[in-house]
């Protein structure tokens, strides 16, 4: 028997989609759940024990292996080989919370590995988005020969072409998707990518960014800093990716270490948010905190918010949390004109 349900309001039709009330019934039983839950889950699809099992769980059989990200392990190859030779390299990132998280994440990353890295985010207005042809002439002139471009770069044709010709090499890590023909980098890595192996495709550009890093700490047999996991979390939820298979994983892991113990840039984040309780949600994550981040990439440098995310001087991050809630604020004020 086929169920087809809608949920109707003054302003709304919600149709919801077909499922068989046999399934519902079957998943109720097999996994000892109400009945409401199991026609949820019906609703979205999962009729499978192990993705239901999964879904509600949420246990690291999620967790993909990074080497079969295609270009991921070349990408590798070549992150060592600059950091062996202590080559200049650039992160080139995004102004929205998505690029500021995912140039934290691989400057934070790439530094305790050891590399001689720096890191350039757009202004918005006098950049524009995405790598262009100044930035990496300016890169050239800086002695730069490596890029790293975090949460862009998939379009990014003839600033590839300009560090080709200038013997800069870049790696592309992206989460958009790609066209008929990519840049000509030294590789790409993006999970959407023709031929690319890696199960979960939904990633932020701050997740593509992560299994970057997993791999390079696995190389290196190191562990991951939880600081990590901290900016993986922010970037995933900011960008509203789909909060299933993995990307859930980590946000849920990430929720539980700050949980128990939170960074200094985060405990600022909570206080300009007034959120205060002893555990946060997702839910605050999204609406009270990263909003503020991406103020910063609205209206003023973008570049604080990385400063204000790896800095660990109390003082100075409070200094740019203030200017974080002001700019907030003014969001909010234009927002509401």
């Amino acid at each position: 028997m086929m169920q087809n349900n809608f949920l109707q309001g003054k302003k709304y039709v919600w149709r919801l989609p077909q499922v068989m009330q046999d399934d519902v019934q079957r998943i109720a039983i097999q996994h000892t759940l109400a009945l409401p839950l199991a026609c949820v889950l019906a609703h979205r699809g999962m009729t499978q024990a192990d993705e239901i099992h999964n879904f509600l769980y949420t246990t690291d059989a999620v967790v993909g292996d990074s080497a079969t990200m295609k270009g991921a392990q070349q990408a590798i190859d070549r992150i060592l080989q600059a950091i062996q030779t202590q080559e200049k390299i650039l992160i080139f990132g995004d102004y929205d919370v998505d690029g500021i998280t995912s140039s934290s994440l691989m400057m934070m990353g790439l530094l305790e590995a050891g590399a001689n890295v720096n890191f350039y985010l757009p202004n918005r207005v006098k950049d524009g988005y995405g790598l262009s042809t100044k930035i990496v002439q300016r890169a050239s002139k800086n002695k730069y020969s490596l890029i790293i471009t975090v949460d862009n770069g998939i379009t990014a044709f003839e600033a590839v072409q300009k560090a080709k010709e200038l013997g800069i090499d870049v790696i592309i890590t992206d989460h958009h998707q790609p066209h008929d023909h990519v840049p000509d980098a030294f590789v790409i890595v993006n999970p959407h990518q023709q031929d690319c192996q890696y199960p979960f495709k939904y990633f932020a550009g701050v997740g593509v960014a992560f299994k970057l890093l997993e791999l390079l700490y696995k190389k290196l047999e190191k562990p991951i800093p939880h600081k990590v996991i901290e900016l993986l979390l922010l970037g995933t939820v900011a960008d509203v990716v789909p909060l299933t298979g993995e990307n859930r994983y980590w946000v849920r892991y990430g929720l539980q270490l700050l949980n128990e113990q939170e960074s200094v840039s985060f405990r600022v984040l909570k206080e300009n948010g007034n959120v205060f309780k002893p555990a946060i949600t997702s839910t605050d994550v999204g609406f009270s905190i990263t909003p503020q981040i991406n103020a910063l990439g609205r209206l003023d440098d973008p570049r604080q918010g990385v400063q204000f995310l790896l800095d660990t001087n109390e003082q100075e991050v409070r200094r740019i949390g203030k200017v974080l809630l002001e700019l907030n604020q003014a969001r909010k004020d234009i927002e509401a004109d």
